[in-house]
């Protein structure tokens, strides 16, 4: 075990900068570094703590090597990226499909490719709340058409949760199967991922930790997803609403580690994980977002796994303080689970974090 890693996660929590945080580092070989810190829940529904830093933990609820956290955007990669490179590589869609292919698409967007939506170059507009359009969850689609782009297609990447829902919808017609269904048939189950999944309460799970506090609701979000679209559309969605433990965290992180494990085509995993924004000003794989910024910029040299983890690593984050990320030269992969928006929204110590437990984990662990 990691003395260095051991005393990030510990100060981390000890300091209340973070409820809880579930770290697992490994490589091809198997997992080396596991650890479990913190708390699901730090404040009851009834006595909810609004201020950042807070002063004390209440009423806690000691985290598990086996607690589900809201895997927010993470959700884009692990389930919906790969119900799309399922899809490819069985020749049910290719990566040149265009959205009016499957779906009713109006003009500006019949065009938009499945390429343009995975590397958030669709113009597609980054976020929008669909209830505030239309309040019908059954309309998502046509909201999602009417919203007005951002930019011509393929011009810029601008990260988009509308492009990936609408990623989701156009692989649920052309698959026959909505993305919780496709992920557990196509993803989970030939993984071996047993509790990874959408609407845990519906499932009777009660191991999972809470996030936001909602005071139209009185009371903390807890196995219930925390973004909002993702919510309003019943708690599946392309852009969000999966949760994850680090068991089936690193069942899917040791696959990409080993070149795609028979999983993915070594093809496949090639074309997902080069960059294909260069110039644009973010480094977007298929799905993954890449270690690095294309640009000369010092300020922004590193990405979110850290300086040491390689330019050329690749993975995800996730707005509930999710992130896991893979460094294809040694192997190596990290993957840090938090539910920082327990401590409100203003909770931002899980951006450095990342990043120092990349950086500890390679120095430690790294060829």
């Amino acid at each position: 075990m990691s003395a260095v890693l051991d005393r990030l996660i510990m100060d981390a929590v000890d300091s209340r900068s973070l409820p809880s945080v579930s770290v697992a580092i490994g490589n091809r070989e198997g997992v080396l570094y596991r650890k479990s810190y913190g708390y699901a829940r730090c404040f009851p529904d009834d006595a909810p703590v609004l201020e950042y830093p807070p002063k004390r933990f209440t009423a806690t609820v000691p985290v598990t090597s086996r607690t589900l956290y809201d895997a927010a955007s993470l959700t884009k990669v692990v389930a919906t990226t790969m119900v799309a490179f399922q899809l490819i590589q069985r020749g049910v869609i290719t990566l040149d499909d265009t959205l009016g292919r499957f779906l009713p698409a109006p003009e500006d967007k019949r065009d938009i490719t499945v390429r343009q939506l995975m590397t958030h170059t669709s113009g597609m507009v980054g976020s929008a709340e669909l209830e505030t359009i239309d309040p019908d969850p059954e309309h998502a689609l046509q909201t999602l058409l009417s919203l007005e782009l951002r930019d011509r297609p393929g011009k810029s990447v601008e990260y988009s949760c509308m492009g990936y829902m609408l990623l989701e919808l156009l692989m649920s017609q052309a698959a026959g199967g909505s993305i919780d269904l496709l992920a557990r048939e196509l993803v989970f189950g030939p993984l071996g991922m047993k509790r990874a999944g959408y609407n845990p309460l519906s499932r009777g799970e009660t191991d999972i930790a809470a996030t936001e506090y909602r005071p139209e609701l009185g009371k903390y979000l807890c196995g219930v997803v925390h973004d909002e679209n993702a919510r309003f559309r019943g708690g599946v969605s392309g852009n969000a609403g999966l949760f994850i433990d680090l068991d089936d965290a690193v069942k899917f992180a040791a696959m990409l580690a080993r070149g795609g494990d028979g999983f993915l085509a070594p093809a496949m995993l090639r074309e997902a994980t080069r960059c294909w924004t260069e110039g644009m000003g973010e480094a977007r794989g298929l799905g993954f977002h890449i270690n690095r910024f294309p640009t000369t910029s010092v300020t922004q040299a590193a990405g979110p796994a850290g300086e040491l983890f390689g330019p050329d690593a690749f993975g995800h984050t996730g707005f509930t303080g999710t992130n896991l990320f893979v460094d294809p030269r040694t192997g190596l992969y990290v993957i840090v689970l938090t539910n920082r928006v327990h401590l409100t929204r203003a909770c931002d110590a899980h951006l450095r974090l990342r990043r120092t437990v990349g950086n500890a984990a390679m120095a430690e662990f790294g060829a």
